[in-house]
């Protein structure tokens, strides 16, 4: 069957805001390939789709390709006859020369699809660490691929139908665990993975996984000055541009030691980007200012408020094509679109604290397990203890009671317990009755699951968190905000501290010398002294967030309970309980209600905008 030009060119429309500067749309028989890009490299030569010497192999891809000068020395040597100076003519050579092979040799974020005419062969392809989205669908012997879920729906046989196990696992989590999606039909390939369409069959195969690179370094202070060499290096092969560039800054660790080796590898100022709020003890502006000061930098800042969410929710919700339940996507996209008024691509920090253990989970677990290791009879006197005041008392009580409870548990069910946003007990109460019958528990938390036993059940591997985190946490939650707020403002977003050389790397040193139940990023921060202040590397972390609670209790509050009542809900979540919450919330009771509302909320937007 022909290819369709006028539904190609729907799909493609709907992906603008990737890729403003250019299009190309493509037709070889039954075979379509579309592309928007954002002109990064070789602008006036970067076309797509592009196409080998004799035009028998065609590729369009998303992203880019760091180590691509390299890549094109050695497959020049071997013959290779370039047309352009760009990234993408390099995968296209790549794969001549090595086949699906090739993709090991790629550092760099990208989602691709390669037609090779002579196989009668489609190769789907996608990064690593799944920096960016690559979403299909099979409909009646054809493959639909696309970079985001709206452009994906404009076919009309996919149908609307919602995968229980995956909202099951959204309300879980707040995200949407790989390879599911929201709906039945569409699949996410994961990160690592690749897929090979030939004669209406489909074969999905892995290319790479998160392991262990042993430093040569044997101490501590050795592997942090191997370590700030390793990623002076992702930040100088991330600096290959040829239009404006900039980074974000939030003024910890992470973006502070990105921005500093930036400011030793550029000749002039870095420009720099932070969001702050009216909430003080939230607002990390006036710390991100200091660290642009202290290097020099060219800096921008923007203040948000209630209103401002308010109005982008909807428009959120778009880009996400699923319920995504992380609030601090809003601050992403108001920085996003502030940098964009400046530059067309920014550095990061994000990544730091899944490969070195920089939340407080990790040192949460830490203290746990050194809790497991007390002697028998004296955990027996703490359980009484914490028994005999259970239900009284106040949040220390709460928290103290939670830990002795989640310390007793194997670490592959405690972590998914701290990582829950609506525990077990309190989604019995959250979904309607015809809603609980069809949610099959052993499907919640199956990626958690899996990775834990694939890296090794009971916690005996000393990094199993980081290791679980950056396949799960990781690419389900903090890479998809981050790529779709960013590219919704046609801004290219690149983060060094998720080079995969430095993640195996981090993935061969000692976890405590990465985290233990005091510190977090202990080897980074070590690393860091060379290039930042001590206030800053002493600085607690504060994370990435916005003053969702208080909002939720004043401005936000008639928008949420207008939600709750203007949605049907699709017959999944008891409105009754909803609005029990967030009174709960106004009363300052419960706990981290503010979250469990929020994702509540934006399954509601989504519903009313994708489901019905």
């Amino acid at each position: 069957m022909a290819a369709n030009p006028a539904l190609l060119s729907r799909l493609n429309a709907r992906l603008l805001h990737r890729g403003p500067d250019d299009g190309g749309e493509w037709i070889d028989g039954s075979t379509a390939l579309g592309m928007r890009r954002l002109a990064i490299i070789d602008v006036a030569g970067g076309h797509q789709p592009m196409f080998n010497e004799t035009g028998s192999v065609a590729i369009v891809f998303n992203g880019e390709i760091y180590n691509y000068k390299d890549l094109h020395k050695d497959l020049e040597a071997r013959g290779h006859r370039f047309a352009s100076r760009s990234d993408t003519e390099t995968i296209v050579h790549l794969y001549e020369q090595y086949g699906p092979e090739g993709l090991e040799r790629l550092n760099g974020m990208f989602a691709l699809a390669i037609w090779d005419r002579e196989q009668q062969q489609l190769l789907l392809a996608r990064d690593r660490a799944g920096k960016k989205p690559l979403y299909y669908a099979v409909l009646d012997g054809r493959l639909v691929f696309s970079s985001e879920m709206a452009s994906l729906l404009e076919h009309p046989d996919i149908g609307r139908d919602i995968d229980t196990v995956a909202l099951d696992n959204y309300f879980c989590l707040g995200y949407i665990p790989a390879p599911l999606t929201i709906f039945r039909q569409v699949r996410q390939l994961e990160p690592g993975h690749f897929l090979v369409w030939r004669k209406r069959n489909l074969k999905i195969g892995r290319y790479w996984r998160l392991r262990a690179s042993p430093p040569a370094a044997r101490s501590e202070q050795e592997a942090a000055e191997e370590l700030l060499a390793l990623v002076k290096d992702a930040v100088r092969i991330r600096l290959y541009s040829d239009v404006p560039f900039g980074a974000l800054l939030s003024g910890g660790v992470d973006s502070g030691l990105v921005v500093g080796l930036m400011s030793q590898l550029m000749d002039r100022p870095v420009q720099t980007f932070t969001i702050g709020f009216p909430h003080q003890e939230m607002d990390e502006s006036h710390n991100a200012a200091l660290v642009a000061k202290h290097f020099g930098a060219e800096h921008h800042n923007l203040m948000a408020g209630p209103h401002s969410v308010v109005e982008l929710v909807d428009k959120l919700t778009t880009h996400f094509g699923e319920p995504f339940g992380d609030a601090s996507a809003i601050p992403t996209y108001l920085v996003s679109e502030m940098a964009r008024k400046h530059v067309t691509m920014v550095l990061s920090g994000d990544g730091g604290d899944e490969v070195f253990g920089g939340y407080p989970s990790y040192r949460y677990h830490a203290s746990a397990a050194a809790y497991r290791n007390l002697p028998g009879p004296l955990r027996s006197m703490v359980r009484a203890a914490v028994h005999s005041v259970n239900g009284s008392g106040g949040g220390i009580t709460r928290r103290v009671s939670r830990f002795v409870t989640e310390s007793e548990l194997p670490v592959e069910q405690a972590w998914r317990h701290s990582r829950s946003i609506f525990s077990d007990s309190e989604l019995a109460e959250l979904y309607a009755p015809a809603f609980a019958q069809q949610v099959q528990f052993r499907d919640r938390g199956f990626q958690l699951r899996d990775s834990f036993e694939h890296f090794g059940a009971g916690g005996k591997h000393d990094s199993i968190l980081n290791y679980v985190d950056y396949e799960t946490y990781l690419p389900g939650d903090i890479l998809v905000k981050v790529d779709r707020m960013s590219m919704a403002n046609s801004l290219e977003l690149r983060a060094p501290l998720m080079d995969y050389r430095v993640a195996e790397f981090a993935a061969g040193l000692p976890q405590e010398w990465k985290w233990t139940a005091w510190e977090g990023k202990k080897i980074l921060k070590r690393a860091a002294r060379a290039i930042l202040p001590p206030a800053v590397l002493n600085r607690r972390k504060q994370g990435f967030v916005l003053p969702l609670g208080p909002w939720l209790r004043g401005e936000l509050k008639p928008f949420f309970s207008d939600a709750i009542a203007s949605s049907g809900a699709g017959g999944v979540i008891r409105r009754g309980y909803c609005e029990q919450l967030l009174e709960q919330h106004g009363r300052g009771e419960g706990s981290a209600t503010e979250r469990k509302l929020w994702s509540v909320l934006c399954y509601l937007l989504w519903h009313a905008k994708f489901a019905q």
